[in-house]
């Protein structure tokens, strides 16, 4: 499913809410907000459009509780994309929000 994934189809989606389930930690559930949809700036996007159907892009999401995971794979479910996995880094706590922040890079 992620090779599908563009930015166009999150872009709309900043602000919406996501459930996140770290494969690592069981029974563990929390609601994360999208805050950002970014492309690379690096290289040429028609560029890579034609090499590989979309430009690289992170996303940032936001759990305002500061939940802290780990680093790892993470069952995501939106109730428009349904779910879906991706490689989640805690990149450190939000300095106006508060509540930890998670990043996802898709190349």
């Amino acid at each position: 499913m992620i090779e599908r994934f563009t930015s166009e189809m999150f872009r709309d989606r900043v602000g919406d809410r996501f459930s996140i389930r770290p494969t690592q930690l069981q029974d563990v559930e929390f609601d994360v907000e999208l805050l950002e949809c970014t492309e690379t700036p690096y290289g040429d996007a028609e560029e890579w459009r034609q090499e590989l159907s979309r430009v690289p892009f992170s996303l940032v999401f936001l759990s305002r509780e500061g939940r802290l995971a780990p680093q790892q794979i993470c069952r995501l479910r939106h109730r428009d994309i349904g779910e879906f996995e991706l490689f989640l880094v805690p990149i450190g706590p939000h300095h106006e929000h508060g509540g930890m922040q998670y990043e996802a890079v898709i190349g």
